[in-house]
């Protein structure tokens, strides 16, 4: 069950000439990072590419309450994205659920801004310590199964949100993993892959592939699931 790791990539044309941290893979380039979800309030996550460090991710700063679900505090819950200067360019955010297509599991949806809009015509959706930030892409967790976890990308475009690509995570003894999977374009082409090992996440993208939203997305996936009713404090 869930969702095959391919073994070959295949290069993506890319949707605009904007990317969520600057640039998009020129050939296929494996980024990595350590794990967002066992990370820690203060950790500052480097994301490398052949060791040097090309953005940083917060850690996690918030997990739902085994007790009792507290969704403001989950709402309230941000991630900065910032470049390896340590400058704001992305935020991952919680918001409330985008409708009809996710399953009652998942609590949220979340939103990817950013410190340049995708594509003209944009206008910015809210600041962050000091920075206007636009939208740049949608996040929203679907289970139609215990074993099978996918998660529906829009990108931002002036008269909305457009269907990109899904995200679909492995499964493993039909529990859904976090940890393994792939990014597939709206046609099913497969355009990037990643998994954990030894307390890292490793991010592989073909070329023209923004690695950028392709890391926030994972990120805002785990967001929402540990800030979710469900995680049980995971």
């Amino acid at each position: 069950c869930g969702a095959s790791i391919p073994a070959v990539l295949v290069p993506q044309q890319p949707p605009t000439v904007s990317y969520l941290l600057g640039t998009a893979t020129k050939g296929e380039a494996t980024v990595a990072m350590p794990e967002y979800d066992k990370s820690k309030p203060g950790n500052v996550l480097p994301l490398t590419l052949d060791g040097k460090s090309i953005a940083q991710i917060d850690g996690r700063s918030f997990k739902q309450s085994t007790s009792k679900f507290n969704e403001a505090d989950a709402l309230a819950h941000l991630t900065p994205v910032k470049d390896a200067d340590g400058k704001l360019v992305a935020l991952v955010v919680n918001i409330p659920k985008i409708q009809p297509s996710q399953t009652q599991m998942f609590n949220y949806s979340a939103q990817i801004l950013s410190a340049v809009p995708r594509v003209e015509g944009l206008t910015s959706a809210m600041e962050y310590d000091g920075v206007a930030l636009y939208p740049w892409a949608t996040v929203s967790p679907m289970m139609s199964w215990m074993s099978q976890f996918s998660t529906d990308i829009r990108l931002a475009t002036p008269g909305g949100f457009e269907r990109f690509a899904t995200l679909g995570f492995t499964s493993a003894m039909g529990n859904t993993q976090l940890y393994a999977g792939v990014l597939k374009l709206t046609d099913g082409t497969a355009v990037a892959k990643f998994a954990r090992a030894k307390g890292v996440t490793s991010y592989t993208a073909a070329a023209g592939v923004d690695a950028g939203l392709f890391v926030a997305a994972h990120v805002a996936c785990v967001k929402i699931r540990r800030d979710s009713i469900i995680a049980g404090g995971g």
